[in-house]
């Protein structure tokens, strides 16, 4: 999935304290991309976040380096980048601004109305989450009807960690992007641990659903 930005002139080049390492090995985390920079001797990384593009991996990481002065290096370091045996393409950038800043859609009354006002597209580091904290929580469902509401995701996952907030599960339908063709609808959950996302991983993947056995859920993780 290629995340196209205008190569940076000499100026901007000069301002830049970030990365865009595209063509990642599928699945590869944050970890696995720190160690292959470390070896690398790629100085100052201050934080590595995975690229989503609504919501699904985009093979892409952001890198954020301590400061503008590191970046020169870097490059250097990077000529011929290889990680896990696959060549990956890093270039320097300036960040959409959206990518960088708190959004007011982070907390759960925001995020339910960017579910309501269908601006919740999942699309950006951490796929939209605001960092790890929310990230290592989060898991997408899809494969329900498409007009399923959120209270019956609620009950599909009874018995399970969902997050909770003033009482309300912090279950967010997510909109199709124009012109989509499908009949199925996908969901966000944020669960109260990583483990509690873990286990809905582990156990609700290919389940069908009871009442329409010809739909399987799918979970996915935010890594």
């Amino acid at each position: 999935m290629n995340l196209n930005f205008r190569p940076l002139n000499a100026s901007l080049r000069k301002k830049a304290q970030h990365l865009l390492i595209q063509y990642l090995p599928p699945f590869t985390t944050p970890q696995d991309l720190k160690y292959a920079l470390v070896k690398h001797n790629v100085p100052g990384i201050k934080n590595i976040a995975p690229i989503y593009k609504r919501f699904r991996p985009a093979d892409a990481a952001l890198v954020t380096l301590a400061s503008p002065n590191h970046l020169q290096e870097a490059m250097q370091r990077l000529r011929r980048f290889e990680i896990t045996g696959l060549e990956a393409s890093p270039e320097p950038i300036i960040p959409p601004e959206e990518w960088l800043v708190v959004k007011r859609n982070r907390g759960h009354q925001g995020r339910k109305e960017a579910s309501e006002r269908g601006i919740m597209d999942g699309t950006g580091p951490w796929a939209g989450l605001g960092g790890s904290k929310w990230a290592e929580k989060a898991v997408v469902l899809t494969g329900f009807p498409g007009t399923t509401p959120v209270a019956t995701v609620g009950d599909f996952l009874e018995g399970y960690g969902v997050s909770e907030s003033k009482g309300e599960k912090m279950i967010y339908k997510i909109p199709l992007p124009p012109h989509a063709n499908t009949i199925f609808s996908k969901f966000l959950v944020l669960m109260n641990t990583g483990e509690d996302a873990q286990q809905v991983f582990r156990e609700l993947n290919q389940k069908p659903l009871l009442s329409r056995k010809q739909h399987l859920i799918q979970a996915q993780l935010i890594y």
